[in-house]
Parts: structure tokens; C-alpha cells; sequence
């Protein structure tokens, strides 16, 4: 699809998998268990890419959301469901 790119941000070190006893009991979860179970894969758009590209691109991958990268690729901030809901009309047109 276009003006959506994947990239593979996966660690590069092995992760220690706690179970939900373990956390209870005290343990640490870092955001690398969560990409270990989740996988590294990061799609991102432009900031030219429409809203309705990236609504149906976060519908079609089942994701949450998209980083927004310039020319250069450095990241110019994050688009999620939860900014695009919050931006839909108060009155939306009934059918």
C-alpha cells in the first residue's frame, strides 16, 4: 500500500520471559518482552499521507498506529486511532 513503509526495529538481545505469577511476585517486565512477543515490525507514513490512507492502513495491519517520517526518515511524531477518533465531527450525518 502505498506511502507505508514496514522496518524491523527487533532487539538484538535475548529476553527473559516472565509469566503473570512471576510478575505478580515482583518481577520486571521491560518493553523488550513485549517486542519479543509482538515483533519489531514499525510501519510508517509521511506527513503527506491522508488520513483516510492511514485510517484504513491501521484497519487492513491491525495495528494502533503509524510513525510519521520525514524525507530524511527521523521521526516526526505518531499517528494512532485514538488521535483520528478524536477527531471525527461531534455531529456525524445520519443515514
Amino acid at each position: 500500500m502505498e506511502g507505508c513503509r514496514a522496518r524491523n526495529f527487533s532487539p538484538g538481545h535475548s529476553v527473559i520471559y516472565l509469566t503473570l505469577h512471576q510478575l505478580r511476585m515482583g518481577g520486571t517486565m521491560f518493553v523488550s518482552d513485549i517486542l519479543s512477543q509482538k515483533g519489531g515490525l514499525v510501519y510508517s507514513v509521511t506527513a503527506g499521507t491522508s488520513v483516510a490512507e492511514v485510517a484504513q492502513q491501521l484497519s487492513v495491519r491491525r495495528i494502533g498506529s503509524v510513525l510519521v517520517l520525514n524525507d530524511e526518515s527521523s521521526v516526526l511524531g505518531i499517528v494512532s486511532e485514538r488521535d483520528l477518533v478524536r477527531r471525527l465531527p461531534a455531529k456525524v450525518p445520519r443515514r
